[in-house]
């Protein structure tokens, strides 16, 4: 009875109203204030100090379903405590407020969760050149990326769309990786960009030099051909598209007469060129392609240009591996784009490279421009204006004649003044005189036959360029005391063709492809 009368004593001592715990809570210190937590979901920590017992509460309410933290309520003294939230899918952040209490103290801390920037965790790229575009729900209108570390393969930037366009180029070696880092109002978001390695079994590489072809006769006459604007797409080997129009360019350039009987003298090689874009560039109306070679065509003519330098840095590999000088080489260029057109450039000390899309009347003009031009060095035997050709026309053919181009044309309607005066008076000859028109102009120039392959790409090839070609293949295969009357003897003399354009000059049928051009000096880089 005594130790209960002086518990009763000490409460009314303490008054109405008054807890001992309430008494003793003097201190409630949270510890930060405001916690920022990653969008992915993790942890962070709040370290709480305070001399009483303890509750919290998170608002609102429906951020309990992301957030949680542990322990909830706790007694006197620091306690550390875990904030886990998950992860967060949306593209705007997440806030909540979290409350503790200890008696008539009270402290809050501000929770924000970082939002999704971009949905996407990882990009995985083909070796492929590629470009892929990632979304950015940011809720702010600006946003900015980099790459880490700065790489050149890869290159990110941003749309004003709400962006971001990821372009990656073409693979050729071993897998690589590279970290697209995000940022936009005041949050940061890191995306994988993973590109695929070059399958070697699959496809060819850049720069291959492929066989397809060894002379069994002589000591060998070299046709390269090698393609512009293809991408690693269409560089399957054996079944791609780079390889069989390859193959087939080849084909072409043997199925017409003399070629067709001198195949056994020409080594024949692929040189495989993989291109960032597939097609060819196009000046008007302009249309730029990234392509190995910067083929350019011309939209308003058949005319086609490239960066012969690089080809011809392509062609060391030829020679580096063949032994043959560059000069020796004739370079037939399919380019990847099915339109009509084709030019061939050629060196004064043999070299040459004839461009020919893989569109209308593909063979016929790998013919006339790789055949007749690139090998041969024929002049162009159509007639575009009615007119006599002028002196510095006349002056700059008169010139590459000197080289022994340009032998089926000549100034004079008389034969014995001719390059193929030989002809004159043979009478297993009789189509071979002087017509009227060649160089594109109609007078003043005369070319050997009515038609041939260089008016309008008819598969035959008059007895002065047969002679030319024959000649050409013998010397480069190591047999130049060739004669003349050599050539009579095996000269097949084909059948002349039957179906002609109703005129030289008749355009309503026959568009001729670009005119060729010519280099003086050295092909060598």
């Amino acid at each position: 009875m005594k130790h209960l009368l002086h518990l009763l004593w000490i409460l009314v001592l303490i008054g109405p109203g008054c807890t001992p715990s309430k008494e003793r809570t003097t201190l409630l210190e949270a510890s930060p204030r405001s916690v920022v937590l990653p969008r992915e979901g993790g942890e962070e920590w709040v370290e709480l100090q305070t001399d009483g017992a303890w509750t919290s509460e998170i608002s609102p309410p429906i951020a309990r379903e992301w957030l949680t933290i542990e322990p909830a309520s706790g007694g006197a003294g620091p306690c550390r405590i875990q904030l886990h939230a998950e992860s967060n899918p949306n593209f705007e952040r997440r806030e909540a407020t979290l409350y503790f209490d200890a008696g008539e103290l009270s402290q809050a801390v501000a929770v924000v969760q970082a939002p999704t920037l971009v949905s996407a965790e990882r990009l995985e790229l083909p070796a492929l050149n590629s470009t892929e575009y990632l979304t950015v729900g940011s809720i702010s209108e600006s946003f900015d990326v980099t790459l880490v570390p700065q790489v050149e393969w890869c290159v990110a930037t941003v749309e004003a769309s709400q962006q971001i366009r990821v372009r990656a180029l073409t693979n050729l070696g071993a897998e690589r990786r590279v970290t697209l880092h995000v940022t936009a109002d005041g949050f940061s978001q890191d995306i994988e960009v993973i590109q695929q390695p070059f399958d070697a079994g699959a496809n060819y590489g850049d720069g291959e030099v492929v066989a397809l072809q060894r002379a069994t006769t002589g000591l060998g006459v070299c046709l390269v051909v090698v393609g512009d604007g293809y991408t690693l797409a269409e560089m399957a080997r054996g079944t791609g598209k780079y390889e069989t129009d390859m193959r087939r360019a080849v084909e072409a350039f043997f199925s017409v007469y003399p070629y067709s009987d001198y195949r056994s003298s020409f080594d024949v090689y692929m040189v495989t060129a993989i291109s960032e874009e597939a097609g060819m560039s196009c000046a008007s109306p302009a249309e730029e392609v990234d392509t190995k070679f910067s083929t350019l065509w011309q939209g308003t003519s058949t005319s086609i240009s490239c960066d012969d330098g690089a080809v011809r840095d392509w062609m060391a590999r030829v020679t580096s591996v063949t032994g043959y000088r560059m000069q020796d080489l004739t370079v037939v260029m399919p380019i990847n784009r099915a339109v009509y057109a084709g030019t061939s450039l050629m060196w004064t000390d043999g070299f040459s490279i004839s461009m020919i899309p893989v569109g209308s009347s593909f063979d016929k003009l790998v013919v006339h421009e790789a055949g007749g031009h690139g090998f041969a060095k024929l002049l162009d035997e159509y007639v575009y204006y009615e007119t006599e050709i002028p002196a510095q026309t006349r002056a700059e053919i008169e010139r590459f004649k000197a080289y022994g181009f340009y032998i089926n044309a000549d100034f004079s309607e008389d034969i014995t003044r001719t390059t193929w005066c030989d002809f004159a008076d043979r009478p297993e000859y009789p189509m071979v005189g002087t017509y009227p028109g060649a160089g594109t102009y109609r007078l003043g120039i005369w070319r050997p036959e009515a038609n041939s392959c260089m008016n309008d790409n008819v598969a035959y090839f008059n007895a002065p360029s047969r002679w030319a070609q024959i000649r050409r293949i013998r010397e480069l295969a190591g047999q130049p005391d060739y004669s003349f009357e050599e050539f009579l003897l095996e000269d097949r003399r084909p059948a002349y063709p039957v179906q002609l354009r109703t005129a030289i000059g008749d355009f309503t049928r026959f568009v001729p492809s670009g005119t060729p051009v010519v280099i003086e000096g050295s092909s060598e880089r």
